[in-house]
């Protein structure tokens, strides 16, 4: 199938995504909902924003069904955490862990997690 890559980043005010397909990069952003504006952690609006990206991503399908999503994190804590699941020791971290490979097993996604710099982070841009 295709080749995408999914950012993110997000703080307590708003969180962001950016995809980017072989043809194009779409970007979005929303306020954090209410329920968790101002209250989630930096950390855990980043976990947050990936799982909307990813569920945002594969409505639009800009994410088909068997694509090879590469997942960039900004963070060598974030990528900790991604690549052992239940490490972080926060339940909300790890509730959207659970969500993003429950999306990529229904979906047969090839996923990968991969670092990147924070200033070539291109969601950050959107807070």
């Amino acid at each position: 199938m295709g080749r995408c890559t999914l950012y993110s980043d997000g703080n307590p005010r708003r969180i962001a995504w950016a995809i980017r397909t072989g043809t194009q990069t779409l970007t979005q952003w929303r306020n954090q909902a209410e329920m968790y504006h101002g209250i989630v952690s930096d950390m855990q609006a980043r976990f947050m924003a990936l799982h909307v990206g990813l569920f945002w991503g594969i409505g639009v399908f800009a994410i088909r069904n068997g694509d090879d999503v590469l997942i960039m994190v900004d963070g060598q804590t974030m990528l900790s955490y991604l690549e052992t699941p239940g490490s972080s020791g926060d339940d909300f971290i790890d509730g959207r862990i659970h969500f993003v490979n429950m999306l990529a097993e229904q979906r047969g996604l090839g996923v990968t997690f991969q670092r990147t710099s924070h200033a070539d982070n291109i969601a950050s841009a959107l807070l």
